[in-house]
């Protein structure tokens, strides 16, 4: 058992953080004392006052203000849309509102709601629909077709074809276990649960203002070191490494990623040797960021049905583990989406990584919408930009 000696003199990265690795970092020197001189980056706000830098308590006591209850009429509205989609015989990259029409009374809500998404609370969470009603193809239809009231582009999950074997998975989105907290890239994450299983696995939402103003107050200097550059492992032999910040200040907006995957690995993808070790304060820190976004974080249960839509320049998320049933395996679809209209600038130094996600990669446009979840199909798509986690 490690004594308090030596947890006090040890940092450790681990991609889930362990009971004694949260003893560890609270006994961290930089934890105990911090040093006058640890300022905040230059430029950035000392306090965020927003409705985005929501408390996790007060916002779960709301969940009526972001949940949008489809009603009898709205999910027959739903069933129109897609049966007419289906009757125009088009590819599926053009499900738009153009192309998926529902009624004029949901058509509003959804604009309302992606007004809320791209402002406060950050997300809403749209409930009502029951998918045992529907094939799979079926409730990615609806979820594309909904989802496009959001945002109109669409972003790469990943490349096609990047098919690998289960024991060589890379990424926790494709198994059981915890996806500890973290941003994706990109701008709106969508997710509708087919099946959510039979046990376990909790949603798990943050104000990343919330998290900043917290970590303002009480170590600066943690922020300081978010906003330096990080050496990112992609954790794929043909795609290199590559140097970017974690946190940025761009156009009056705070944007703070997590990420721990590049820089722990996951499973039996190891971090590269070659690459240099992080620093104690970079360790530091990204414990910190962790720590910080699981206290302050809130819980959502998911029912069959549901599609949380939620900004993710905006928002840090996770998932608890979940217990796999075969008679019942856990399900949901992913899309990220980019609103022209609503999308927050973008800071330069994440410009290439946004065109990788949304730009396009051939003339016609190709969007390929594969309805068997990849751990089934044993199947990860994999892209050197694609840090999930």
């Amino acid at each position: 058992m490690a004594t308090a000696a030596t947890l006090h003199s040890v940092s450790t990265l681990q991609y889930v953080p362990s009971l004694e690795d949260r003893l560890r970092h609270t006994l961290h020197p930089l934890a105990i004392a911090r040093s006058d001189s640890e300022q905040l980056p230059d430029g950035f706000p000392s306090h965020i006052n927003s409705p985005l830098a929501w408390d996790s308590g007060d916002m779960s006591s709301r969940k009526q203000e972001w949940t949008l209850k489809l009603s009898t009429d709205d999910i027959a509205s739903i069933e129109d849309a897609l049966a007419g989609f289906k009757e125009l015989e088009i590819p599926w990259r053009d499900l738009s509102p153009r192309s998926f029409v529902v009624s004029e009374d949901l058509r509003k809500r959804l604009e309302n709601a992606a007004t809320e998404i791209h402002g406060a609370p950050g997300f809403v969470l749209i409930r009502g629909l029951d998918p045992a009603r529907y094939s799979v193809e079926d409730c990615i239809m609806i979820q594309a077709g909904l989802t496009s009231y959001i945002g109109s582009t669409r972003g790469y999950n990943g490349p096609s074809g990047a098919d690998v074997l289960s024991d060589d998975i890379v990424s926790p989105t494709f198994t059981n276990k915890a996806m500890t907290m973290h941003t994706d890239l990109g701008d709106v994450v969508s997710l509708f649960t087919v099946n959510r299983g039979s046990e376990g696995g909790s949603f798990r939402l943050v104000s990343s203002a919330t998290v900043y103003n917290k970590l303002a107050a009480s170590n600066p200097g943690v922020l300081r070191t978010l906003s330096e550059d990080f050496v990112f492992d992609t954790l794929h032999p043909e795609v290199p490494s590559y140097k970017k910040p974690l946190l940025h200040y761009h156009d009056g907006k705070v944007i703070l990623q997590s990420f721990r995957r590049p820089f722990t690995g996951f499973g039996n993808t190891k971090r590269s040797t070659e690459l240099p070790p992080l620093s104690e304060k970079q360790i530091f820190a990204l414990n910190e960021l962790y720590f910080q976004a699981i206290d302050l974080s809130m819980k959502i249960d998911f029912q069959n049905g549901d599609l949380l839509l939620f900004h993710n320049m905006a928002l840090l998320h996770s998932r608890d583990t979940y217990t796999p049933d075969e008679s019942s395996p856990r399900h949901l679809l992913k899309m990220f989406v980019r609103s022209e209209s609503l999308g927050w600038n973008i800071p330069p130094v994440l410009e290439d990584q946004w065109e990788e996600l949304y730009g396009s990669r051939t003339v016609p446009r190709q969007e390929d919408f594969p309805p068997e979840p990849p751990i089934h199909a044993k199947r990860v798509p994999y892209s050197g930009w694609s840090q999930n986690g």
